[in-house]
């Protein structure tokens, strides 16, 4: 039985507690009211430390947030009309609210701040659910492998616009059970769907498992576009407009408008009974899974269409001719030319097709 503090203490020191997310954001101070840029650390001890310059495992934190179930969140135009500096645009700005202080914190980027909001609103919740499944734990250097991986499967071409808003550019975020990759914006509007429809993640703020990084793999958003895009028309301008947005969306994923029968019923025979048990509702909706919060749950669906028979598109062009830009709000309108997957063609039968 512990006794004293310095027992207590000596436990703790010995086993310390796993690092969930880090990275710099810019701090109001409570007393001078100014703003300060801190290195925070998030901790499955439900801890959010902050640092002076950066951190390292001596480094004495300058202030610890405790993460706990009745913390409110806010953010953008929702936080509070305080004096923000101007380097600050309203898009980064968060806020989190204890029952005895009111934090203000903004990032360099949409995406960081989100995520931020993101980890630490999961860390709320786990806290008030004690028996929520943690992740399996991986070493330092393979959780850093795994991330890498990550970040390259998004740089490839065919990965390089958002799935949704076809918004140009490396996405930083991604839905591993359905293997596309998004922009931050669209990212918030998967996870307003609920864990059943969307998983996503931040591709720079979240641990990313070795199972999700498989899905990622298996799909991509070439891939993605075969079974979610089937019957969508080349010409369709994809909305950009919040509300539209909001809808197409909804459409795509739960109403699964433009999914085709022949591919609808392919992926619902493909689907494991002890992952969607209750088959009226697999034929239903071949997607639907697990309801639960635990990102790493066994009956979680994971959807794999790279298996399912796809009709093979028109002969690829040159390869040493340049891939088109995408314009806003559009696909590309003219093949583009896409690195093969890593996974062997004998395995994967669209590693070498076209889009």
């Amino acid at each position: 039985v512990l006794t004293t503090e310095k027992q207590i203490k000596a436990v703790k020191m010995a086993a310390p507690a796993a690092i969930l997310c880090t990275g710099w954001a810019t701090k109001r101070g409570a007393l001078k009211k100014n703003w300060k840029r801190r290195y925070f650390v998030l901790r499955n001890d439900l801890s959010l430390s902050y640092y002076k310059d950066g951190w390292s495992p001596n480094s004495k934190p300058q202030g610890v947030i405790t993460i706990d179930p009745t913390m409110t969140f806010a953010m953008g135009a929702n936080c509070a009309e305080i004096d923000w500096p101007a380097s600050s645009s309203e898009t980064t700005r968060f806020q989190l609210a204890t029952p005895t202080r009111t934090y203000y914190l903004f990032c360099d980027t949409p995406e960081a701040s989100m995520g931020w909001v993101t980890k630490i609103k999961q860390l709320a919740t786990q806290g008030a659910n004690p028996t929520h499944k943690p992740s399996i734990d991986v070493s330092p250097q393979e959780a850093e492998a795994l991330h890498n991986k990550v970040k390259l499967l998004a740089r490839q071409e065919e990965n390089q616009y958002c799935f949704d808003c076809a918004t140009r550019g490396v996405q930083p975020w991604a839905s591993w059970n359905l293997g596309v990759f998004l922009c931050w914006r669209c990212a918030g509007i998967h996870r307003s769907l609920g864990l059943h429809v969307s998983k996503a993640k931040s591709i720079t703020l979240d641990t990313w498992p070795a199972e999700h990084v498989a899905s990622l793999e298996r799909q991509g958003n070439r891939v993605g576009a075969a079974y979610w895009e089937a019957s969508l028309p080349a010409d369709f301008e994809r909305p950009q407009d919040k509300t539209e947005l909001d809808r197409f969306i909804a459409q795509k994923y739960v109403a699964r408008k433009w999914v085709t029968a022949d591919r609808r019923a392919s992926v619902a025979r493909a689907v494991p009974a002890h992952d969607v048990p209750d088959d009226a509702r697999r034929e239903t909706n071949p997607f639907a899974g697990s309801d639960s919060e635990d990102d790493s749950d066994g009956d979680t669906f994971v959807a794999d269409f790279s298996s399912h028979h796809i009709a093979a598109p028109a002969p690829a062009p040159d390869s040493s001719s340049a891939a088109p830009a995408v314009a806003a709000g559009r696909r590309p309108t003219g093949p583009v030319v896409v690195a093969a997957s890593t996974r062997a063609a004998a395995t994967d039968p669209m590693a070498s097709h076209q889009w």
